[in-house]
């Protein structure tokens, strides 16, 4: 028997990995497939990709999504200090660069192993307060699709 080809999830997260992976190399940033919870952060920056739900598309049954969320916590202090100042502009500059490497990645990307096209789209940056009440992270929400593969023959 031939194995199983992997999810949608993990076809597309290893696509995201190496797009961030690459992006990051100078900061010897590595992601992780995790939903890293959020105390996270505190000996180095962190990256963790998880997915959300896999959706066929109402009005196109050929057509299959997968929500992902991309978790970036930069490092924080355990300390809680009212007077501490955490300059947002770190964030947000990791954020971009995040946007700039996902765009530049491009939509059509191939999955060498399978031959399935992949299109991605950022939908959403959000900065949620870190443990201390300091935007010291990043959440993107990301919408992936290409072909339904419970309609599609994929081998």
């Amino acid at each position: 028997t031939m194995p199983a080809a992997p999810s949608t999830f993990e076809a597309v997260a290893t696509v995201l990995k190496t797009i961030i992976d690459t992006e990051f190399a100078a900061e010897n940033i590595v992601a992780t497939f995790d939903n890293i919870h959020e105390s996270q952060g505190t000996k180095g920056i962190c990256v963790g990709i998880a997915p959300i739900e896999d959706l066929v598309q109402p009005t196109n049954h050929l057509v299959q999504e997968t929500m992902i969320e991309v978790r970036f916590l930069d490092l924080w202090k355990k300390e809680i200090d009212p007077k501490t100042v955490i300059n947002p502009t770190r964030i947000t500059a990791f954020a971009e660069r995040f946007r700039a490497a996902l765009r530049e990645a491009g939509n059509g990307i191939t999955d060498p192993g399978t031959g399935q096209v992949w299109f991605f789209q950022l939908l959403k940056i959000s900065y949620p307060d870190d443990p201390t009440g300091n935007k010291s992270r990043f959440f993107a929400s990301i919408r992936v699709w290409g072909n339904n593969s419970q309609l599609v023959e994929t081998v």
